[in-house]
């Protein structure tokens, strides 16, 4: 290998290191001497590279073993266990979402700021103060 190219994965290692022991980027460019830019191309490498390869790794086997459990599950899944056809569908639900192919949940929040001006116009028209948790 190229003195370049070792020197560089030397690099990316070392930038990937501090930032896991959770050194900031800035922090890990002054301590190796380099700029910050040079440490980000640096650890999107090693992203790339190494981890990466990993998580994929690891997301197949997990889907090796789903294949197992389900082909195990098959023989009573024909015979109608409903306990066998419950964790079949739990196999398929955790397939989908190392897969993604679930949807984002949707998630709404509605916040209601009650203040003192708020309260004063209420006592002002007569009304009881407006309670900020039953408007959620």
């Amino acid at each position: 290998m190229p003195y370049d190219k070792v020197r560089s994965a030397e690099l990316a290692q070392s930038v990937y290191e501090l930032r896991l022991a959770g050194h900031p980027m800035h922090a890990v460019a002054e301590a190796l001497g380099v700029s910050q830019s040079t440490c980000e191309r640096a650890f999107d490498e090693w992203i790339v590279r190494t981890v990466r390869p990993k998580a994929e790794a690891a997301r197949s086997l997990e889907l090796d073993r789903l294949d197992r459990y389900l082909v195990a599950l098959d023989p009573l899944i024909q015979q109608g266990n409903v306990k066998a056809i419950a964790e079949a569908r739990a196999i398929g639900e955790r397939r989908s979402k190392l897969l993604g192919l679930d949807l984002p949940t949707r998630v709404e929040h509605k916040v209601a700021v009650v203040d003192a001006v708020d309260e004063e116009i209420a006592r002002l028209l007569g009304q009881q103060p407006v309670d900020p948790v039953a408007l959620s």
